[in-house]
């Protein structure tokens, strides 16, 4: 997949957020549904999103289950 913008990879998820490691989310501009590669604040974003999952999991007391 990598940096390059085809159009088979524009507007997809390319890769989860959540992983099957217990603890470990991805963030970065292609875990970003339908933005592809648009630096900092698609980055930024996908930061937000995943602090959002996190927080809801703490909240729920299933963090890291």
């Amino acid at each position: 997949f990598g940096w390059a913008a085809t159009t088979n990879q524009v507007d997809r998820n390319i890769f989860q957020q959540v992983t099957s490691i217990a603890g470990l989310y991805i963030v970065g501009s292609w875990t970003t549904n339908g933005f592809g590669q648009c630096g900092v604040p698609v980055v930024a974003l996908s930061g937000k999103n995943v602090a959002k999952k996190i927080r809801a999991e703490y909240v729920s007391g299933n963090l890291y289950e």
